[in-house]
């Protein structure tokens, strides 16, 4: 399974003369944000599957799909009351979640 063009390859090249600079950028919209994401295996009890997990730093919490708590036959392990801080602010209200133990394998 492969990454579908999401990784940039970096070549490094000697420092240029100190007179000049290079800038790269990427255009973007200020409504764009862009996270880092890996392709892992989630086992639980002799099923897997393959998902593209999203790794956010500033997160506190994982998240998996409904779907995916149903194909791997999950249960939960407790439950927690939450709410979410949002982007200028806002906040969710709060609301019941299900907490979930998966065990998460790397692909090399």
């Amino acid at each position: 399974m492969g990454l579908h063009g999401l990784l940039t390859t970096i070549v490094f090249r000697p420092s240029p003369p100190l007179n000049t600079s290079t800038l790269f950028t990427i255009p973007s919209s200020p409504k764009t944000i862009s996270l880092k994401t890996l392709v892992v295996r989630l086992k639980n009890e002799g099923r897997s599957h393959y998902v593209r997990a999203l790794l956010d730093d500033g997160s506190h919490r994982s998240y998996i799909e409904k779907d995916l708590v149903r194909e791997l036959r999950l249960s939960p392990s407790g439950k927690e009351t939450l709410s979410q801080g949002l982007f200028g602010g806002k906040q969710t209200f709060e609301t019941q979640h299900y907490r979930y133990s998966i065990n998460v394998e790397r692909i090399d």
